[in-house]
C-alpha cells in the first residue's frame, strides 16, 4: 500500500499500520456519535430475533416510560395472560467500549411470577426511563418449573 505522505510516497509498514489505525478510529467516533444521537432521541426498536424474516422492522421514539409502555405493540402484552409487568434489562458494557457510548438496554415483559419472560424491544438508552432493573430468572427447584 502506497502512501503520499509529505509530498513522497511511502511504503514502510509503519505507514500502512498507521493509516489503518486512523481510518478505523474515525469509523468508532462516528459509530459512538451516532449512538448518542440516538440516545438523545429516545429510539426504540421491536426487538425480533435474527432469525425472522420477512417482518417490517418497526421503530419509534419515546422520552420516558409512560410513552414507551403506551406503543401498541408493547400495550398488547398485557392482555395476555400471565404478564407480571415490565422491566428493563440494561446492557453490560464491554471493557474495552467508549465511556461515552450509552447505556443500551432491553424492555422486557415478565409472566407467570417471573417463570416465563421475553423481550420485546431493544432500548437505545434504558437509563432513560423508569422501570424496574431486571437481574434475571430466579433459579427455581426442578419440581418447581412448569
Amino acid at each position: 500500500m502506497k502512501i503520499r505522505s509529505r509530498g513522497r510516497i511511502r511504503t514502510d509498514r509503519e505507514s500502512v499500520l498507521r493509516a489503518r489505525f486512523e481510518e478505523n478510529d474515525r469509523r468508532e467516533r462516528e459509530r459512538i456519535r451516532e449512538m448518542q444521537r440516538d440516545a438523545a432521541a429516545g429510539r426504540v426498536r421491536l426487538y425480533r430475533p435474527g432469525f425472522f424474516t420477512g417482518f417490517e422492522d418497526v421503530e419509534t421514539t419515546a422520552q420516558n416510560a409512560e410513552e414507551l409502555l403506551s406503543l401498541p405493540w408493547v400495550k398488547e402484552w398485557e392482555a395476555h395472560d400471565g404478564f407480571v409487568c415490565w422491566v428493563k434489562a440494561t446492557g453490560v458494557p464491554s471493557p474495552y467500549a467508549s465511556p461515552d457510548m450509552p447505556k443500551w438496554g432491553h424492555l422486557v415483559g415478565v409472566f407467570d411470577g417471573g417463570a416465563k419472560w421475553w423481550v420485546r424491544a431493544t432500548l437505545s438508552d434504558a437509563t432513560k426511563y423508569d422501570l424496574p432493573e431486571w437481574k434475571g430468572p430466579e433459579p427455581r427447584a426442578p419440581q418447581d418449573r412448569p
